[in-house]
């Protein structure tokens, strides 16, 4: 049987990193991301107590990891567009 709802907490460490890369990298993004979270999960303060969840780890997680799809997908289209 599958667990639907995993215990997500081991990878807050990860996604903290993903987090402050995004943050580093497309602060108008995480930004734009953080209002989401805000407005469908809840407000938060920091980003330690958006992580303080498996519910908030999970959303980060694939929040982030959809912006990093979205941006790999938009180079390939660019360099298919060079070629």
């Amino acid at each position: 049987m599958v667990d639907m709802s995993p215990d997500l907490m081991s990878l807050a460490p990860y996604v903290a990193w993903r987090m402050k890369e995004l943050y580093e990298t497309a602060p108008q993004a995480f930004h734009e991301l953080r209002g989401r979270y805000a407005a469908e999960i809840g407000p938060c303060s920091s980003p330690k107590e958006a992580l303080a969840t498996s519910e908030g780890v999970e959303w980060w997680l694939h929040h982030c990891a959809e912006f990093r799809l979205d941006k790999m997908r938009y180079s390939q289209k660019r360099l298919g567009k060079q070629r």
